[in-house]
């Protein structure tokens, strides 16, 4: 339903109903905003190839339209013309596509990332899993020194052993 409303005549329903497969299956949003998100990622991206399509075509159109130059692209892109002024838009409505998926795409990354905080509810700093191998969680920055001195409270633990066979698979 979502392709149907979102396919203007010309356009390919299911070049966009594979694209949102695609960013679904890559993205596997959970949750709302996760879902939103990756929705706004499929239209950005949707809108930028329509945009870039629309722009190759006026292009397109406007030189064939042109007195024959030497230097046409720049004839077109120096003319200050209603159809130099509508491939400008055309390109502005492509850039802010892109600027879209750009943001949308930033979101997504900080929300996975916030999910998967430990200052998070529910984290718990004691599991293996919260801790790097080889950084006691326990260390600390200090605030007018760039190095890290161990937190005074917590004793260190020590650094969990590597596997004794420590293969490389190909």
């Amino acid at each position: 339903m979502d392709a149907r409303s979102a396919v203007i005549p010309g356009e390919d329903a299911a070049g966009l109903e594979a694209l949102a497969r695609d960013y679904r299956r890559e993205n596997r949003p959970s949750g709302p905003e996760e879902t939103f998100l990756v929705e706004t990622l499929i239209q950005a991206d949707w809108n930028r190839r329509r945009y870039a399509l629309i722009e190759t075509q006026l292009m397109t159109r406007l030189l064939d339209e042109l007195e024959p130059c030497e230097y046409p692209l720049a004839a077109l892109f120096a003319a200050n013309s209603p159809a130099s002024r509508m491939l400008d838009r055309v390109v502005r409505h492509r850039e802010a596509a892109e600027r879209a998926w750009f943001r949308a795409f930033k979101e997504l990354q900080r929300l996975r990332k916030e999910r998967h905080s430990p200052d998070l509810p529910g984290f718990d700093l004691d599991s293996d899993a919260a801790e790097t191998p080889g950084f006691p969680i326990n260390w600390v920055r200090s605030v007018n020194s760039s190095v890290e001195s161990p937190a005074p409270s917590a004793p260190a633990r020590p650094a969990p052993e590597p596997p004794e066979n420590l293969a490389l698979r190909l």
